[in-house]
């Protein structure tokens, strides 16, 4: 059986720079080659946007100021939440956000992640309860944290505890350290596993099984527990050709 695009980028190793590459072939994969085709060109004109937008901050070594000016950037540019059409599943796949700008907040964290590695910004996803975000300086004593699906802004600590305890059901206070912790930078792989849950949970609920046990298999590749992920695909594949 010939490996996927995305089994072979998620077996490189270092990984740190193949987030895009790995959702890229992700989206290329389930939607079966029908990715939009606008995608490389819609990249590439962000790509130089950013680099033009940041670059003064950059080269004063301002990655704050940096993070802001890029962060305004997505906004103009059109880029936050789908609204009513959050369960869509083109708001998982990368050049479907490029080509609507909605997406799910991993996605557009990923984007907001891959514009400021190309420029140069310490630029971290957060892997936060209910809601991914991104944010530099996250293990100073000042972290700057932003919303890519709220149009990139920027997200107070008052705020922060409000969306933990919603997602967690935890009273917590914008001073309580918890929160801080809930902050750590989260790694290119752990990103990638969100992303693929999220869709996973979503061919499930739509009765697509065939598709649930592709998933798994692409998650396989990316967990420490590969072998036993393998068997539930392999299981879920069974049963899709029961009931599909």
């Amino acid at each position: 059986m010939t490996e996927s695009a995305f089994v072979t980028i998620a077996k490189r190793e270092p990984f740190g720079g193949q987030l895009m590459r790995a959702l890229e072939a992700l989206a290329d994969e389930l939607q079966r080659g029908h990715t939009w085709p606008g995608y490389a060109d819609r990249l590439a004109e962000l790509e130089s946007a950013a680099e033009l937008h940041t670059r003064e901050a950059t080269q004063h070594g301002d990655h704050e100021d940096a993070a802001l000016r890029l962060m305004a950037l997505l906004r103009e540019e059109g880029f936050g939440g789908p609204g009513d059409e959050y369960e869509r599943v083109d708001n998982s796949f990368v050049d479907r956000v490029l080509e609507t700008g909605h997406g799910l907040p991993i996605t557009l964290s990923a984007l907001a992640i891959h514009l400021a590695q190309t420029c140069g910004i310490d630029l971290h996803g957060i892997g936060f309860p209910g809601h991914f975000l991104v944010g530099v300086g996250l293990e100073g004593p000042a972290p700057m944290v932003f919303d890519p699906f709220g149009g990139g802004e920027t997200v107070p600590f008052s705020k922060l505890a409000e969306f933990y305890t919603r997602a967690t059901g935890r009273h917590i206070t914008a001073a309580a350290p918890l929160l801080r912790d809930a902050l750590a930078p989260t790694s290119t792989r752990s990103i990638l596993v969100r992303v693929c849950n999220n869709l996973h949970h979503h061919y499930l609920r739509r009765g697509s099984h065939d598709r649930a046990a592709e998933v798994v298999e692409q998650l396989s590749s990316l967990h420490p527990r590969g072998a036993e992920l393998r068997r539930l695909a392999s299981q879920l594949g069974r049963r899709a050709r029961t009931l599909n």
